[in-house]
């Protein structure tokens, strides 16, 4: 897909002030917890992003080996990808990273070409980490999406932090440099559509650009 096919598509997203970019992300394997690496492999390319708070990354999906890795994804209709949430206006800095190579740590992956995903409203959501600081503890961290989510102007919906595949509280890190942040899986379910519009565009917590607070709809997380 050229630059021009993408901007045309871009003309038509002013419904919401954020739009998802898409990347398939080939290689072989990464680190489950590869937010910092893959945020400063793309500020090589984009600078922008180190500057702008505002925009969020969808950190790869895989399947975890349960020793801090994750294989990449490469069956067909079944490829890992990355997701950046960016304001619309700004998404042409971004067609950049389609075709590159990112080194990510030791790991080399290759971008494909960009798609362009409008949010959608959807009823329930799900977030695979949401990192408040201060709020480690899970009754508390609870506690401070609901007071985010109200602070937002979300009137509707339920947050809940949901079990893994494997039955246990879905609790989840960050490591940025030497510091490790501590947050969790949310589930937001019974938003309006305006809510869950309101949720996709602000997120909730913070580490946006290393995976924090990306609220994705639940059928698209599963």
């Amino acid at each position: 897909m050229n630059t021009t096919s993408l901007k045309n598509q871009m003309s038509a997203l002013r419904v919401t002030s954020s739009t998802d970019i898409s990347f398939r992300v080939n290689g072989l394997e990464l680190p489950a917890d590869h937010g910092y690496g893959l945020f400063a492999a793309i500020c090589e390319v984009v600078p922008m992003l180190r500057a702008d708070r505002t925009i969020r990354l969808l950190t790869v999906a895989g399947y975890p080996d349960r020793q801090g890795k994750i294989t990449l994804k490469r069956e067909i209709g079944r490829s890992s990808r990355m997701r950046i949430r960016v304001a619309a206006e700004n998404a042409h800095h971004f067609f950049k990273l389609g075709g590159r190579q990112l080194s990510v740590g030791i790991h080399q992956v290759v971008l494909g070409v960009p798609t362009i995903l409008p949010l959608k409203p959807a009823a329930d959501l799900f977030a695979r980490v949401v990192v408040i600081s201060g709020y480690e503890q899970q009754d508390y961290f609870l506690a401070a999406v609901n007071r985010q989510l109200k602070a937002l102007g979300v009137r509707s919906g339920n947050a809940e932090i949901p079990l893994n595949q494997y039955g246990e509280i879905a609790r989840k890190t960050i490591k940025v440099k030497g510091d490790t942040k501590v947050g969790y899986a949310v589930k937001i379910s019974g938003l309006t559509d305006e809510d869950s519009l309101l949720v996709q565009h602000n997120g909730i917590g913070g580490k946006g650009h290393m995976g924090g607070g990306f609220f994705v709809p639940h059928w698209e997380a599963k």
